[in-house]
């Protein structure tokens, strides 16, 4: 297996959500197709500290985006609260460009390495995509709750498998810990999408631009995050208008123990990956 560092900068990063059955199910959402969104910001590469974001940056993240809705959920709650949540993931690295033609030839695959990473989220801003006018649009919430500056905390290697089955990934088992609770365990080969099937959802998302050597696919993170719906809460959600979802979920953010905050330590790891240790601070 050939390994190379992490590379100082990095191509697109385009992420896939809700992959894992069990974290449909806890979230509450359904087996459809994934969710497909981008993270604008540089990797962290190696063990590292994240600051935690101010109110004040959220409130401007969120007016960038759309000020009017930045208004309506300023007329419905008095704070704007971080909710931050993390996800171990397995990431693909690509190391030469991929095309639709390419892709469809029947057991082609990229050259591809595999690499661990957290995708780092602050909720909040995306509950805020309840208001959007379409599904498009909403995604861009989720893009924006995961793209702040030191949201993509990574491991120091990539590694490039011999092979890569474009039907199945590698038995690799992801796990990750909050101050050496375990919060998520389960393993790659268990995500309802295969590889190839992920390389064309990345490569539709990238729209005329393709995807091109050095870009990175998250692929989803198993059960166990901290945004999670109860029975409850799932039935109130598909009766309740979107703005009243939106006012109770950032209200109630302050009752959920397991948004990380200051001083709370993630370790993620991978069998064959390696692992990685963020830190909480202010």
């Amino acid at each position: 297996m050939r390994t190379i560092p992490f590379p100082s900068s990095i191509g697109e990063v385009f992420a896939l959500g809700l992959t894992y059955k069990a974290h449909i199910e806890e979230v509450g959402a359904k087996e459809t197709e994934p969710m497909i969104f981008a993270k604008h910001c540089s990797a962290t590469v190696g063990d590292c500290d994240l600051s935690l974001p101010n109110e004040d940056s959220l409130w401007q993240a969120l007016e960038s985006l759309n000020p009017d809705i930045a208004q309506k959920v300023k007329a419905t709650v008095p704070t704007m609260p971080l909710m931050l949540d993390y996800e171990v993931e397995l990431g693909m690295y690509l190391d030469e460009d991929v095309t639709s033609e390419q892709l469809n030839q029947p057991g082609w695959m990229p050259r591809l390495g595999l690499f661990l990473a957290n995708d780092i989220s602050a909720r909040s801003l995306q509950l805020c995509g309840e208001l959007a006018a379409s599904e498009k649009e909403r995604m861009e919430y989720w893009t924006l709750s995961k793209s702040l500056p030191g949201f993509l905390p990574v491991a120091e290697t990539i590694f490039f498998p011999e092979t890569l089955s474009p039907d199945t990934f590698p038995d690799i088992e992801l796990s990750l810990s909050v101050n050496g609770e375990q919060r998520q365990k389960d393993n790659c080969r268990n995500m309802i999408y295969p590889p190839k099937l992920m390389l064309e959802y990345a490569l539709k998302a990238a729209g005329d631009r393709g995807l091109k050597a050095g870009d990175c696919i998250l692929t989803g993170t198993p059960a166990g995050v901290a945004l999670r719906l109860t029975a409850f809460k799932k039935f109130m959600a598909k009766i309740l208008p979107a703005k009243l979802r939106v006012k109770l979920a950032l209200k109630g953010a302050a009752k959920e123990p397991n948004y990380l905050k200051v001083g709370d330590v993630v370790q993620i790891s991978a069998n064959d990956l390696g692992a990685h240790c963020l830190r909480i601070c202010e």
